[in-house]
């Protein structure tokens, strides 16, 4: 007689049409970890008397069918789990890809899955029914491997010796890793992090209705509820003013494989409990805060997951996807002056909030995966990623005149100086972004905090780059807080590899790269020293 073994276990998923009637095909294979995914019927003691000291036959309670199966946080196999937590996405890109799904907080409705678990050598297969998504939760962390779970509430469970979900579509494994996160706050990184967790719940209400088999009617979501908490290394006060305060940030936790995939999960509006900072000994000192989320008045909801893959609609059949090729072969890059498809958007955001401080015409705000863009502007208005929203007319030319007029800077090698700082190619010289990383690393964001409002001479301002290409290289270095090579009281430098990954990741042309992280990293390493040795000093 064959054992069940873990090793052997399968697992696949497809979503209803009509609550707990499992659909006759339509299934794919789903990764996972483990799971407790079952149903149960308790017993209850009889409390009848007169029949002597031995008790009499229990009688059967009503079936409770639920569990948690982990699962791991996968480019393609996530959006299954993330369709279940907040329903149908926002699908935009053209094959053969990469697609955007933008996934929004806040739906009345909720799609049901079929769930079926099988161990073939005994064989038992057992299909749970109405199925929904009741919590998901992940943490982030230095090392380890990146799981989620997810909490489901079923209908029922049917047990049978063969399967009943065909041959089901398979999945590529695309996994991202606690290395490829990153933790923003107001669209800047968050330093210090040693760990967060993440935790989003429909909080299901679920109909328990008298019923011969013993099932539920369903499972409506309520009130829904983002919590979490971030443990730091407490090295200045800017989380606990804001807690004291009462003040909301905009929190992202984002995700980016090499190959261009990406998972950002963006919360809008982040309150902060006020922490009690513990000296429990020589070590460093570190501070919990148990955020809670809420919905964010600008944006209109409380959070915004944004998942970019190769799978064009997310539904039961894995088939959908255009074409096998790598994302590698699907290079996210174009040639240069090559339209975009009219719905492609490549930061993979929605509405634009303002960030704080900002909201005149031309200034910054940041999207769903927290790419920068410029601010208001005439419809098809350069932005980042180096393509018009709009698709341009055969005849209608490209107006070189136009500053944000797509070009590489390699256009400009061999050119005499005095023509390299004249027309739409100004700020070849680099000397823009030379005084904003002066400025910048300088202290100078510090100092602006103490200001009531944006200054009309601000050296943000003044030195802001022109080029969408310096924005994309400007928006990359505020990410590369956690790639610094340092040597015992002294910074000296990026590590180079990681940051041209990370860029290669978020699109940014590796010309630009090139061209001005060097120059960057020089100011940077220069600033950085000198307020360190300033403090020793």
């Amino acid at each position: 007689m064959a054992r069940a073994q873990g090793a052997r276990a399968l697992m696949a998923l497809a979503f209803e049409t009509t609550y707990g009637t499992p659909p006759a095909s339509g299934f794919t294979r789903m990764p996972f970890a483990s799971t407790s995914l079952g149903a149960e019927q308790p017993l209850l003691n009889s409390e009848l008397l007169g029949y002597g000291r031995d008790p009499l036959a229990p009688i059967k309670d009503a079936v409770t069918a639920d569990g948690d199966v982990v699962v791991p946080l996968d480019a393609e196999a996530l959006g299954f789990w993330l369709k279940a937590a907040f329903g149908p996405p926002a699908t935009t890109g053209t094959a053969p890809g990469p697609f955007t799904h933008e996934f929004q907080s806040g739906a009345w409705t909720l799609p049901s899955l079929s769930i079926e678990t099988g161990m073939p050598e005994v064989p038992r297969f057992a299909m749970y029914s109405g199925c929904v998504l009741n919590q998901i939760t992940w943490q982030m962390q230095r090392s380890g491997l990146l799981t989620a779970t997810a909490r489901l509430v079923a209908q029922g469970e049917t047990v049978g010796t063969t399967t009943s979900a065909g041959t089901p579509a398979a999945l590529e494994l695309k996994r991202f890793g606690h290395f490829n996160g990153a933790i923003t706050r107001n669209g800047t990184a968050l330093g210090n992090v040693v760990s967060a967790e993440i935790t989003y719940a429909n909080n299901l209400d679920r109909i328990e209705t008298i019923r011969s088999d013993g099932r539920i009617d369903g499972a409506d979501p309520s009130i829904a509820a983002l919590t979490g908490r971030i443990e730091v290394r407490f090295a200045d006060q800017t989380l606990v003013t804001q807690a004291i305060n009462g003040e909301a940030c905009e929190m992202e936790f984002a995700y980016v494989l090499p190959s261009g995939e990406s998972f950002t999960f963006t919360v809008h509006a982040v309150y902060l409990p006020r922490p009690r900072i513990e000296i429990s000994g020589p070590q460093g000192v570190q501070a919990t805060f148990d955020w809670q989320a809420a919905r964010d008045s600008v944006v209109g909801r409380m959070c915004t997951a944004a998942l970019i893959n190769d799978i064009e609609v997310l539904s039961t059949d894995a088939r959908s996807r255009p074409d096998q090729r790598s994302a590698l072969a699907r290079s996210r890059y174009r040639r240069p002056g090559a339209a975009a498809p009219a719905d492609h958007r490549a930061d993979g955001g929605d509405a634009q909030r303002p960030r704080s401080g900002g909201g005149a015409p031309g200034g910054l705000r940041r999207g769903a995966r927290g790419c920068l863009r410029q601010g208001a502007g005439a419809a098809g208005g350069a932005r980042l990623g180096g393509h018009r929203r709009r698709r341009r007319q055969p005849h209608r030319p490209e107006p070189g005149g136009h500053r944000c007029a797509a070009r590489r800077l390699a256009d400009l090698r061999g050119l005499p100086a005095d023509l390299r700082l004249e027309g739409p190619a100004a700020g070849a010289g680099k000397k823009r972004l030379r005084a904003l990383a002066e400025w910048s690393f300088g202290g100078g964001e510090r100092y602006c905090q103490a200001c009531a409002q944006a200054c009309p001479d601000c050296p943000a301002r003044l030195n802001r780059p022109e080029t969408p290409e310096g924005w994309q290289v400007w928006d990359l270095i505020g990410r590369l807080g956690g790639q610094l090579r340092v040597l015992p009281g002294a910074v000296i430098g990026w590590d180079m590899s990681a940051a041209l990954a990370l860029g290669d990741a978020l699109g940014v042309p590796p010309l630009a790269m090139a061209e001005l992280l060097p120059v960057i990293e020089a100011v940077m390493v220069t600033k950085l020293n000198e307020q360190m040795d300033h403090s020793h000093g």
